[in-house]
């Protein structure tokens, strides 16, 4: 009976999961609720700043988790969690939310998005 039950587990999320779930919050108008669905995640055992060495499967996020994520900081017109979050990408450490990795055309677009939802153009310019 126990293997029976083990069977009707669900799968664990991933980050697939979440970024799905994060991009449909913020195309339905809720970047608040991708910033919370972000905040679950990294609070998962998997995810990859977490001391779980355990951990078959962790959740390690890409470039396109960390556009999203940027994405809904840009909505929000939250310029300085967008740019905090390009200083992580590009620092050789990484950061809290995301690992080295090498921004790409739509992770600059998505900045200056923020900028310009910020209302602040020369900060855009500087982009």
């Amino acid at each position: 009976q126990m293997a029976s039950a083990s069977a009707l587990m669900p799968p664990a999320p991933t980050l697939v999961t979440y970024s799905t779930l994060m991009s449909r919050a913020i195309y339905l108008g809720k970047a608040p609720v991708a910033l919370r669905l972000w905040k679950l995640m990294k609070s998962q055992a998997e995810y990859f700043r977490n001391e779980n060495t355990k951990c078959r499967s962790p959740i390690v996020p890409d470039v396109k988790a960390a556009n999203i994520l940027m994405n809904a900081h840009a909505k929000l017109g939250d310029y300085e969690s967008a740019l905090d979050l390009m200083h992580q990408m590009a620092s050789e450490e990484g950061g809290d939310d995301v690992p080295p990795m090498t921004p790409n055309l739509v992770t600059w677009n998505t900045l200056t998005d923020a900028c310009h939802r910020a209302g602040d153009l020369s900060a855009a310019l500087d982009v």
